[in-house]
C-alpha cells in the first residue's frame, strides 16, 4: 500500500533544505561564516544534489577565497540545473574576477539569455565589455541596464565614465547627472561630473561638484589634486598650492600631486621648490610623461636645454605623438635656433 504521508514528507524534507540554505545566506551576509557552513553542510547531508544549495556553497567557497571548490560548486549546480540563473551568474561573476574575460562572458550570456531583462546582469555584462576594450557594446549594455531599472545610479556613473573616457564629455554629463539624481551620496558620481565639468571648461560648476564629493567622502588624494587643478584654473594660486599640499598629506606616494604643485611653484616664480617637487613626482611616478614634461618646461625655463631636450624625449617615450609635449619640444628647439617663441610654447599642464 503507498504511503500517504510520503508527499507530506517530502515537502517537510524540502522545507528544511530550504531552510538551512536561507539561514547560510542570512549568515553569509552578516560574515558569520563558520554557521553559514555549519547551515550548508547540514543542507548537503539532507541531500546532496541540490542545485540551490551547491550553488550557495560555491558562494561561500568564492567569499573564503577558494575559487577552485566555488566554481566547482557553481558548475556542479548548473550541471543538476541548467536553467539555474543564480548559478550561471555567479560563475561568471567569479570567471571575470579572475580575469577570464572569455568564459566570463559566456556564462553572463547564458545567465541573460535565461533571465533577459535583468539590469545587474546587464551591467556585469557591461564592465567586462568596457574593461575587454569594446567600447559600442559596453554602452550598448549600459544603456539596456539603465533602461530596465532607472535608478540604476551606478550604471549611470559607469556609462558617464565609459563616455568620458573616449573623449564623449559632453555625452557623459547626463548620464552622471543621473548617478546624482538617484544616489545623492554617490561620491564617485559627483567627482566624475566634476571631471566632465572641467574637460566642457565649466571649472566654477566643477568646483562645485568637487567640493561635494569631499564633503561625502574627506581624505581621498584624487578629490584634492582635482580640486587644486580647477582653483589654479580660476586663478586662486594660494588655494591650489593648500589643496596640492593636501593631497601630498594624504598620498604623499602619488606623483600627480607633487607634478601639479612643481607646476604651480614654477609659474610662480619659485623655481627651487618647483624643481624638488617635480623631480619628487617623477620618482614616484615614472611611467607617467606629465611630471617629466613639467620638469622639462622648468628646465628649458632655466636655461639647462639639453636637460630640458631629454625630458621631453623620455616624455615622448612613454607617449609617442602626445600633443603638449611635441609643442614644448618644438618650442625648445626654436629656442635653441635663435628663433622667436610663441606664448605657449612652454606652458605648463596638469597631471590628473
Amino acid at each position: 500500500m503507498k504511503d500517504t504521508n510520503e508527499p507530506a514528507a517530502q515537502a517537510g524534507h524540502q522545507q528544511a533544505i530550504n531552510t538551512h540554505n536561507l539561514d547560510a545566506l542570512a549568515a553569509m551576509r552578516e560574515r558569520r561564516f563558520d554557521d553559514a557552513r555549519r547551515a550548508l553542510q547540514q543542507a548537503f547531508d539532507l541531500n546532496p544534489h541540490s542545485a540551490q544549495t551547491l550553488c550557495n556553497r560555491g558562494l561561500l567557497f568564492a567569499t573564503e577565497g577558494n575559487l577552485q571548490d566555488a566554481e566547482s560548486a557553481y558548475r556542479s549546480a548548473i550541471e543538476l540545473n541548467p536553467t539555474m540563473v543564480e548559478a550561471h551568474f555567479n560563475l561568471a561573476v567569479l570567471l571575470h574576477h579572475q580575469g577570464r574575460l572569455q568564459p566570463a562572458e559566456a556564462a553572463y550570456l547564458q545567465a541573460q539569455q535565461l533571465l533577459p531583462e535583468n539590469a545587474e546582469i546587464s551591467f556585469h555584462l557591461a564592465t567586462l565589455y568596457r574593461e575587454s576594450g569594446h567600447r559600442a557594446q559596453a554602452e550598448a549594455a549600459y544603456r539596456f541596464a539603465v533602461e530596465r531599472q532607472p535608478d540604476f545610479a551606478r550604471a549611470w556613473n559607469d556609462l558617464g565614465v565609459l563616455l568620458l573616457d573616449v573623449g564623449e564629455a559632453a555625452n557623459a554629463e547626463a548620464p552622471l547627472r543621473q548617478a546624482t539624481a538617484h544616489a545623492p551620496g554617490y561620491a564617485d558620481a559627483w567627482y566624475n561630473l566634476a571631471l566632465v565639468m572641467r574637460e566642457l571648461g565649466r571649472v566654477a560648476e566643477a568646483e562645485s561638484m568637487q567640493r561635494e564629493a569631499i564633503r561625502l567622502r574627506p581624505g581621498r588624494v584624487e578629490d584634492r589634486n582635482n580640486l587644486g587643478i580647477l582653483l589654479l584654473a580660476q586663478g586662486r594660486q594660494n588655494e591650489a598650492e593648500a589643496e596640492f599640499r593636501e593631497a601630498i598629506a594624504i598620498a604623499p606616494q602619488r606623483g600627480e600631486a607633487h607634478a601639479n604643485l612643481g607646476n604651480l611653484l614654477r609659474e610662480s616664480g619659485r623655481f627651487t621648490e618647483a624643481e624638488a617637487a617635480l623631480r619628487e613626482a617623477v620618482r614616484l611616478a615614472p611611467t607617467l610623461p606629465g611630471p617629466i614634461d613639467g620638469l622639462g618646461v622648468l628646465l628649458q625655463q632655466s636655461g639647462r636645454f639639453v636637460e630640458a631636450e631629454q625630458a621631453y624625449r623620455q616624455a615622448l617615450e612613454l607617449q609617442p605623438g602626445l600633443a603638449s609635449v611635441q609643442k614644448h619640444l618644438e618650442g625648445l628647439q626654436r629656442e635653441m635656433r635663435g628663433e622667436p617663441l610663441a606664448d605657449d610654447d612652454a606652458a605648463s599642464s596638469t597631471a590628473g
